[in-house]
């Protein structure tokens, strides 16, 4: 399949306004017509263009909260690829940390999904002892694994300009 060079529509405005026209031609088809039974689909249909020119008015959302690294942070940087044999590193650290702790990906070849489970087991180990987990520089392979071992939501994504 190729790709466009180009966004088909320059303003997420116009997508919302196209979808709006039907959504005008559903409500009158539903006005005019004097079925109840036809008056339903005319109505749902108008429903669902309303919702989706909304939808197409919001930005679209970046995968993870980003924030600055605080300036009181510790760092941890891995480097090299983070399986469930390699990432006993990473756990050994959150072990023994008792502030603010943040895991720089920015180095790391490969995240398996096994390795992410490893570390997710260290940050909830972690965040039970009141220990918050930053992660900086995770590509977006990284993040979905992660996400697939349920450590997304454990852990808070910071900007990589201060990390």
């Amino acid at each position: 399949m190729r790709r466009l060079p180009v966004k088909p529509f320059a303003d997420r405005r116009q997508v919302a306004v196209l979808w709006l026209i039907p959504t005008v031609l559903a409500l009158w088809a539903g006005t005019v017509l004097q079925d109840d039974i036809l008056r339903l689909p005319c109505l749902l249909a108008a429903a669902i263009g309303l919702r989706m020119a909304l939808v197409s008015m919001q930005p679209p959302r970046r995968s993870g909260r980003e924030r600055p690294v605080p300036p009181s942070t510790a760092r941890y940087r891995v480097r090299g690829a983070v399986t469930a044999d390699t990432a006993g590193g990473v756990a050994a650290v959150l072990g023994t940390q008792t502030e603010r702790l943040c895991i720089d990906l920015r180095d790391t070849t490969v995240l398996t999904t096994d390795g992410a489970r490893v570390v997710g087991t260290a940050v909830r180990a972690a965040r039970h002892r009141g220990v918050l987990t930053l992660i900086s520089g995770a590509s977006s392979e990284a993040r979905d694994a992660l996400r697939r071992a349920g450590v997304d939501e454990l852990v808070t994504y910071v900007d990589d300009r201060t990390a």
